[in-house]
């Protein structure tokens, strides 16, 4: 029975049987990259359960040429501005419109994904350094001109 059987036939077979062995062990473990961690529209939860936006909401973030530069920018002339104003008693009104001219200053990050993120990161920092709060539709406005 040994001498039906060529090297042909043992090496494909050998290739076959190991190809599906590793074809599997690959969908098993991961499966949920191939499948894709949320479906469309849905949050993007890490495995440690913090929230992130939608998958597709960061993917043209690359393509902007000098985006995350100037994120880099404006995060460190808000964080400045806002020492500055914690240093005397801050009024919200000036500090919202101070924020608004900074922000007019950066028509890239308006027009981007990023928008809300820093919207989020503009409140946390007036929290913590003026222990002043934003609401959702302040920071929305602090983006109109």
């Amino acid at each position: 029975m040994l001498h039906q059987i060529s090297w042909k036939i043992l090496l494909l077979f050998l290739l076959a049987t190991s190809s599906l062995y590793y074809l599997c062990i690959l969908a098993l473990y991961y499966r949920r990259d191939i499948l894709g961690r949320s479906g469309p529209g849905r949050p993007f939860v890490s495995e440690a359960g913090q929230q992130y936006g939608r998958p597709d909401d960061f993917n043209d973030l690359h393509l902007i040429p000098g985006l995350l530069s100037q994120v880099h920018e404006l995060v460190e002339e808000i964080r400045q501005l806002l020492q500055q104003a914690s240093a005397g008693i801050p009024a919200k009104m000036e500090l919202l419109g101070s924020l608004q001219s900074l922000l007019r200053n950066y028509p890239l990050i308006m027009g981007s994904s990023l928008r809300q993120e820093v919207g989020s990161h503009v409140a946390a920092e007036l929290m913590r350094y003026c222990s002043i709060s934003l609401s959702e539709e302040e920071q929305i406005n602090l983006w109109k001109s």
